[in-house]
């Protein structure tokens, strides 16, 4: 009887473990993909709109937010959120007011820093 209950929890373990696993690889694949969404809107918000680099980062962030809170709720955490628009906005909402902000005044900071002062291109 015991080893069963070792195999069991063993097992239980193991699959933890691969479930983790895999959210991780989901979860940095998503953020990979949220890195090219935002130099493709850059690029295209700077080069053929020719909007300044702040306001075309700014947004270009914001597009990255976006695409990775619903690729996250779709693919990484399909298994724990019930997609619909009822549940999904004020999750959007508040990822948008906590990451979203953060994330666009950290990408304004270090453009300022390094294109607006730095002069890099």
């Amino acid at each position: 009887m015991r080893t069963t209950v070792t195999g069991l929890s063993r097992r239980h373990s193991e699959g933890a473990w691969r479930g983790s696993a895999l959210r991780w690889l989901k979860f940095n694949a998503v953020g990979g993909l949220g890195i090219a969404v935002q130099f493709a809107v850059l690029l295209g918000l700077k080069s053929g709109f020719h909007l300044g680099y702040l306001v075309a980062t700014a947004i270009a962030v914001e597009a990255a937010v976006l695409h990775n809170f619903l690729w996250h709720e779709r693919f990484t955490w399909v298994d724990r959120v019930q997609p619909s628009w009822a549940k999904s906005l004020p999750r959007l909402l508040r990822f948008n007011l906590t990451t979203g902000v953060v994330s666009i005044a950290g990408n304004l900071a270090l453009m300022k820093l390094l294109v607006g002062w730095g002069h890099v291109n």
